[in-house]
């Protein structure tokens, strides 16, 4: 509504100002979703218990290899698309202050996730527990050497080609990781094992 025009229920389609626009991402934990994503090519990001990541990655890898030429689709503009797994790290001085904080914060995480379920009295729909296998957010907690060890046994189990670290917690948390998170780059640099940016295969 303005000085000049009036519109109720008016749908707005813009197209985006860059040309190109920014790569877009898809994250998802619906398998029934990977097809979509592949078709256009988003990069995307599954929360899906780790023994079932390889198998919906290697679906979306042979679909956009069918489709990586077809017009009209969202992400033609990305050559290879990112295949990340969602992967909550706590990092601390000791393996034993890194569970006891990322506990903590898995904790926190696994009530708000779960919480609208709650709400209406619905069962949870993801396995949430730190320390199951087919936990759709297993804690990944240590030492800077540790963690590596671990996102690199992630990556080797998912096939992932790409990781994110995102801090999380409460205030202690993130201290505790801001401390120590450039010195576990700087092992992961001189690391043969875990490149510094992304992984391709």
């Amino acid at each position: 509504q303005g000085k000049y025009y009036r519109y109720e229920d008016a749908e707005l389609h813009l197209k985006p100002y860059q040309k190109p626009y920014p790569p877009l991402w898809f994250p998802t934990s619906n398998r029934e979703s990977i097809d979509f994503t592949a078709r256009h090519g988003y990069h995307t990001a599954l929360l899906a218990p780790m023994a079932e990541c390889k198998p919906l990655f290697e679906q979306y890898r042979e679909v956009w290899e069918r489709h990586k030429n077809d017009a009209g689709r969202h992400n033609a503009h990305v050559a290879a698309p990112y295949l990340a797994r969602t992967q909550h790290i706590v990092i601390a001085e000791t393996d034993a202050e890194a569970q006891r904080l990322g506990l903590e914060a898995h904790q926190r995480w696994a009530s708000r996730i779960h919480h609208l379920m709650h709400k209406v009295g619905r069962p949870e729909h993801h396995k949430t527990d730190p320390h199951a296998p087919d936990s759709v957010q297993p804690l990944v907690a240590g030492s800077p050497r540790t963690v590596l060890e671990k996102v690199q046994a992630m990556l080797d189990l998912t096939s992932a080609n790409y990781r994110a670290f995102l801090q999380r917690g409460n205030a202690e948390a993130k201290a505790a990781g801001g401390q120590v998170l450039n010195r576990g780059a700087a092992w992961g640099r001189r690391s043969s094992t875990i490149r510094a940016h992304s992984l391709r295969r």
